[in-house]
Order: structure tokens, then C-alpha cells, then sequence
């Protein structure tokens, strides 16, 4: 398989996997996003050239299918691989958005945790109890929320 059939196969998958940057393609035509798993396929088949797996970037296919449509511009496959590229920059500005605002949470929820604790510092016997109780809720609070910060920086 020459790398420009391997560039037209991963070309299909791109637009239906926005957040994957690279494909594995065996020489039977099979696309893996774990070169791993590709290399495992590949090292099923016989003959030794049959193992050979061809890596492909998404900005390899992104070529391709630009140089495609100079010369077709109905090429429905090449505006699908284009129009992907468009789906995954809206999906890192969206979890770039969640991570923001999920810091910002983080940070407004610790102040609160800080004046809740000055409160309960300050508050006379009869009201520590409420005071307590705010704190509380507020520190459950403000671990829920670097817990999902944490697990938005995890997944990027």
C-alpha cells in the first residue's frame, strides 16, 4: 500500500473522529487510532510487506483533500475532511470554555470557603452551628468543583 492510498482511507474516518489527530492504516485497509493495535493486526498477516502499517495526520489527509478539491470541487469526501477540521477547532474551544470556567469556579468558590471560615471564626456559640453547616457546604462545593476541573485537564 503506498502512503497516498493509506492518506485516502484515514481521509473517510477524519470527519466522523474530530478529536483524533492520527490513523494507523494496515495494508488491508484498516484504520486503527492505536498504533498498537494496528501494529498487533498487521503482525497477522503472512508475507512481511502485508505488515507494514502507514501512519496519517489529520494535516496529511487536510492536504490531500485541499489539493482534491483544487481539482474537483465537489469531491464530497475532501469538503467532509475540510468541514471536519472546522468541527474539531469548535470542540476545543468548547472544552477550552468548560476548563475556564470550571477554574473560575474553583477560584470564586475558595473565596467563599475563606470568608466562611473568617465568619465561623468570628461567630458568637449560638451561631457557629450555622456558620459550621455554611462551611461545609461550601468546601463540598468548591471539591466538586476541582474535581471536575481536574478530570477537563485530564481529558485535554
Amino acid at each position: 500500500m503506498q502512503k497516498a492510498d493509506a492518506i485516502q482511507i484515514a481521509s473517510k474516518y477524519f470527519p466522523s473522529y474530530p478529536t483524533v489527530n492520527t490513523f494507523f492504516v494496515s495494508s488491508d485497509g484498516q484504520c486503527f487510532e492505536n498504533e498498537t493495535h494496528a501494529t498487533n493486526h498487521g503482525n497477522s498477516f503472512k508475507k512481511e510487506a502485508d505488515k507494514e502499517i502507514i501512519k496519517v495526520t489529520r494535516e496529511e489527509a487536510t492536504e490531500q483533500a485541499t489539493a482534491t478539491l483544487k481539482m474537483n470541487p465537489d469531491d464530497e469526501n475532501a469538503n467532509k475532511v475540510i468541514s471536519g477540521n472546522d468541527d474539531q477547532a469548535k470542540l476545543q474551544a468548547e472544552k477550552d470554555a468548560a476548563i475556564k470556567f470550571a477554574e473560575d469556579e474553583v477560584i470564586t468558590l475558595g473565596k467563599a470557603v475563606k470568608t466562611k471560615q473568617s465568619v465561623l471564626n468570628k461567630a458568637a456559640d449560638a451561631d457557629k452551628a450555622a456558620a459550621q453547616n455554611d462551611l461545609n457546604t461550601a468546601q463540598a462545593q468548591l471539591t466538586v468543583a476541582e474535581a471536575k476541573l481536574n478530570e477537563l485537564l485530564a481529558a485535554g
